[in-house]
Parts: structure tokens; C-alpha cells; sequence
């Protein structure tokens, strides 16, 4: 079915909603600004953003885009009502020269592609909207609407080939003058930040606002603030609105409102609580114990707060993102209250600093062994190429196989090889979601890869079971949807995180590095995964009174599987 223009919004909001961040230095008072300014802002955003991806002075590097943008801010702020403003950005259009790109050659995938593959994303109906617009600045830009492909080496975004279009944003430029107290340079990390994602981000459909709302809370934000933490703790609930746990701000200064200190434990998902798994240290918390209060605080209620700056998928799927900062104190002195058994009791212990924190060494598991009934157990997280050719002769001999991708396995070509071990059959198992050379803010999505039916020395023909549960993410989602369909194989275990594809990387003008998905990840049949996950063949989830006894209630369900299949 032809994808539809997903999203519609209109040019210009007038009753402009304000967001409240409860946190330290970003709470939102009384606005300072005009809605007028406001409005005009928005305006500035649309039109700086549409024309950078599409200018030819700006894909092939002749002006500095933020720079032109750093010049418009004040004139556009200043502006009394829209049609003043619309005639500064008609103005500073024209300014840019011609329009003409110097070639007729473009990528003719877009054009070929049938059109139940093609997915519009960015939503550019506001740019032939004269009433908006103007006239005359609605058809300046309805002139730059399909980009050539010209040698776009110095643009802000360039597209790498193999068998799909990759973006690439390497030339934004730090700025090494960067003032957090200057509006235009504030601006500027918002507007670049905002339209990159609306651009260039393959999961916009499924956010759960509508990505201009998202720029209409954030520019009063961004208006108020002054200072450093402010602007990056900004940023960092503005990168937590994409619900994308490959999403990361990287602002180091979180650690000011979090603390340097960490209980030293790890935690489970169980039973709808959170659960100790782990203890680092002697202390007198032990595994089994649910977390109830940290320092006071119930742990539903940091939740609630830490959330809004950590980018995640769902609420049943936290611990992945958010587990580092759980835990987490200023001073080393922590009181945890803990559910022990019919007990509830408070643990007085003293945390990990950043140094103890990562030092902390776990015991590794092995890339492979023989569990009892002979039963193969692979630990994909420390699983490296050179050891593969080995391990399966071993597990040649074995009357099952268990795969454990409750870790993000280590990259290498051993996942593919282990796919034509298992897979009699070339199959398809994914599509992607990837940019249009031609059209920013539209995407392709007819490119399946495949996976077995190679020529391999034996095909493995014992039961499989693969893990997986809320902490399985990307590579390990790639890899299930790979492996499940063979004859022999099930997933066990209970939903994964549901966040996949590569990771794209952009330089905000202040230093730190947003991260997120670059490329969108399909079952073959067209279906979503992102912040669904996938889901288990066999849902099996620990208890609480499982951990306690220090078993692992997945790797029992699978030998008993396996054990009933051989039987």
C-alpha cells in the first residue's frame, strides 16, 4: 500500500503549548517571548532546514549554513508580524544565488522503485502554502524540491552506496566559539538537532508526538535557558522524545544531576519489579531482593523523572537505558529499601565511584560449552570469529543447541555462518528503511536480505533454542529475525527491546554527539519492530523466587524443550 504523507501539521501554531521540565535548571515559567517570536522562530527552522538539504550552495559547500542561520536569527526575532518575516527569509533565498544544480544526472532508484516501497516521513506541505509563506517565498522554495545527485562532499549531508543509501554528517562543525548564553547559538544546536531527525530519521511515523510539537515546546526552552547544563539537559530530554534506545545526547555533565556514586549491583525485570541479580561487592543487599525506595524515593518515582532525559523504547523495556542512573547518588552513603521475601526492609550500603565503577570486573562467560544431556549453550557476547570453525565441530556432536542473545552479541562473520549452519533454505528475514538519494525526508524500502542455504560442511538438524528478552536489542534483534525461521529453531524467552539499525552520528555545535538509528529494520513481510520488539515463539520470564535461588529459569525452560523434542 502507498505510504501517505504520515504526518500534518500546520505552518504556524498559534496557541503555543509550553512544556514543564521538572528539573533542576530547565524548569519552563512564564514565557519571556512573544508568540510572535515564537511563530517566527518555527518559521525559521522549516525554511533553514528544507533549504540546507536542498540548496546547491549548501551540498556543494560554498556557504556556511550555520552561519546564515546565526545571521537570521535576530531579524527574524525581531519581526513585528509574518509578513515580515516571510519577506527576510525570501530575501536571504534569493541572497543564496541560483538554484540551478549544473547537471541533469539523477538517481534513477527513487523513480523505478514501485510505489508501494516509497515512504514519505518529513511532512514539507507547508512550504506551498502561500498564505504561510508568501508568494513569493513559497515558490522560491517549491524550486528545490528533487536534488540531483552532484558530488556532495562538502554538504551537510552526504549519501554513502553499497546496496542501500546511507546519510552521513560529517561536515557539521563544532563551533569552537559556542556561547550557552547566546540564543543564536541555541538555536542553532536545536534547529540542527530537529532537523536532521525530520529529515533524515527513518522511525518519525512512530513517535508518539508529532515532531513540530516537539520543536514548539523546545524553542521557549531554548529561549530561557543560559547556561551550559541547562541547554544540554534540554537537549537531552529532547533526544529522550525519539523513544529509540540507540538514541544517546552524550552530555557528560548528566553525572551533576545523577551523582557519581552507583549501588553495586545489577538488576533484572521480574514480575513486573526490579530485582537484584547481581552483587558486586560485599554489601548487605543480595540477589533476589526487590527494589522498593532509593534514598527515600520510590523507584517508580525516579523512574518517572529519569525518563524524560533517556531515550527508550517502551516502560516494560527500561533497564536496558535507564539502569546505570537507577541506582545512582551524589554522596556513596545509600539506604535502599528492599522487598526480602515477606519482608521489607531498609540496606545501608556504601556505592561504587566512577573509578570502583569501572573497574568492577565480571566473571566472563564462555564463547561455548556443553551443558548436561549434552546440550550445546553459545554465549554470542564473547563469541569472536577465529573460535566459530571450532565450536561447530563441537556442536556437531551435541543433541541440541541453545543460542543466548540476552547480550548484544559480538560483532563478526560468525552470525552469518551460523545462519547457514541452521538454515537449509535461503530465506528473507528483513527489510530496510533507507534514504531516498534524491528526495530528503523520503525513504525506500525494497531492499529484503537473506540469510542461509549456503554450501556449509553440515547442516545442523538438532533442536535450537535462541534467548532473548526486554535487554535483546539491534544486532541481537538482527540476528534472531536471521536464525528464527529455520526447520529447527524456536525463540524463547519474553519481548525484545525494539530498536534496530545502524547508528548514525551528528555533531552538535557545542561538542557532544547525537547518536541514533539511521537505518529502519522491517521483517520481510513489511512489519514493524521499532519499540515493538520481537516477540518469543515461547514466552518463559524469570521469577522473583527463581533469582533468589540463583537459577536461570530460561536456560532450564530450554533443556527441557529440547530435551522433549528429542524424546
Amino acid at each position: 500500500m502507498r505510504k501517505e504523507k504520515l504526518r500534518k501539521k500546520q505552518c504556524l501554531i498559534i496557541a503555543m503549548s509550553i512544556l514543564t521540565v521538572p528539573f533542576n535548571n530547565i524548569h519552563h515559567v512564564q514565557a519571556t517571548e512573544t508568540d510572535q517570536q515564537y511563530r517566527n522562530l518555527e518559521k525559521l527552522c522549516l525554511v533553514w532546514g528544507y533549504t540546507k538539504y536542498r540548496h546547491p550552495v549548501f551540498l556543494s559547500g560554498q556557504k556556511d549554513w550555520d552561519e546564515e542561520l546565526l545571521n537570521l536569527v535576530d531579524p527574524v526575532c525581531e519581526a513585528s508580524n509574518d509578513d515580515q518575516v516571510n519577506e527576510i527569509l525570501y530575501e536571504w533565498f534569493e541572497g543564496l544565488g541560483s538554484t540551478d544544480y549544473g547537471t541533469d544526472f539523477y538517481d534513477m532508484s527513487w523513480e523505478n522503485a514501485d510505489e508501494d516501497d516509497k515512504l514519505f516521513l518529513a511532512d514539507t506541505t507547508w512550504r506551498d502554502d502561500p498564505e504561510c509563506l508568501g508568494e513569493d517565498l513559497s515558490s522560491a522554495l517549491m524550486e528545490i524540491d528533487e536534488v540531483p545527485t552532484i558530488y556532495r562532499g562538502n554538504a551537510p549531508m552526504f549519501i554513502t552506496r553499497n546496496q542501500i543509501s546511507i546519510a552521513s554528517f560529517d561536515n557539521e562543525k563544532v563551533l569552537n566559539d559556542f556561547d550557552f548564553s547566546d540564543k543564536a547559538d541555541r538555536l542553532l544546536g536545536l534547529f540542527r538537532m530537529w532537523n536532521v531527525i525530520e529529515y533524515y530519521y527513518p522511525y518519525l511515523n512512530i513517535l508518539d508526538k508529532e515532531w513540530i510539537e516537539i520543536l514548539d515546546e523546545m524553542i521557549p526552552i531554548m529561549l530561557e535557558g543560559d547556561d551550559e547544563h541547562s541547554y544540554c539537559m534540554a537537549m537531552e530530554h529532547f533526544t529522550a522524545q525519539l523513544h529509540d534506545a540507540h538514541a544517546l545526547y552524550g552530555y557528560a555533565g548528566v553525572l551533576e544531576e545523577y551523582g557519581e556514586y552507583s549501588a553495586p549491583v545489577r538488576l533484572i525485570q521480574a514480575e513486573g519489579k526490579y530485582v537484584v541479580n547481581l552483587v558486586y561487592k560485599d554489601c548487605d543487599l543480595q540477589v533476589g531482593d526487590v527494589i522498593v525506595a532509593f534514598n527515600g524515593r520510590p523507584i517508580e518515582d525516579i523512574i518517572e523523572e529519569q525518563k524524560q532525559y533517556i531515550s527508550i523504547t517502551e516502560d516494560d523495556k527500561i533497564l536496558n537505558q535507564m539502569e546505570g542512573f537507577l541506582l545512582r547518588a551524589k554522596e556513596s552513603d545509600m539506604d535502599i529499601t528492599v522487598r526480602r521475601g515477606d519482608d521489607e526492609i531498609s540496606v545501608k550500603i556504601q556505592g561504587l565511584s566512577l573509578e570502583e565503577d569501572q573497574a568492577v570486573k565480571v566473571k566472563e562467560k564462555e564463547p561455548y560449552e556443553v551443558l548436561d544431556n549434552n546440550i550445546g549453550l553459545m554465549n554470542p557476547s564473547v563469541l569472536a570469529d577465529d573460535e566459530f570453525s571450532d565450536i561447530m565441530k563441537k556442536v556437531k556432536e551435541t543433541n541440541g543447541l541453545i543460542i543466548d542473545l540476552r547480550q548484544y552479541p559480538k560483532i563478526g562473520n560468525w552470525i552469518n555462518k551460523l545462519a547457514e549452519y541452521i538454515k537449509t533454505k535461503e530465506t528473507p528475514f528483513c527489510r530496510s528503511i533507507y534514504n531516498s538519494p534524491t528526495i530528503p525526508g523520503a525513504y525506500l524500502t525494497n531492499y529484503v536480505e537473506t540469510s542461509g542455504g549456503k554450501q556449509v560442511p553440515y547442516h545442523y538438524e538438532k533442536p535450537v533454542v535462541i534467548l532473548m528478552n526486554e535487554r535483546t536489542q539491534s544486532l541481537a534483534e538482527y540476528t534472531i529475525m536471521m536464525f528464527r525461521d529455520a526447520d529447527n529453531t524456536v525463540v524463547m524467552g519474553s519481548n525484545s527491546v525494539g530498536s534496530d539499525g545502524n547508528l548514525a552520528y551528528l555533531y552538535a555545535p557545542e561538542g557532544n554527539i547525537l547518536q541514533f538509528s539511521g537505518i529502519g529494520i522491517l521483517t520481510a513481510e513489511g512489519e514493524q519492530t521499532q519499540r515493538i520488539g520481537l516477540s518469543p515463539d515461547i514466552y518463559v520470564e524469570p521469577t522473583i523466587a527463581g533469582i533468589r535461588e540463583g537459577r536461570d529459569e530460561l536456560i532450564e525452560a530450554a533443556i527441557q524443550y529440547i530435551e522433549k523434542k528429542n524424546n
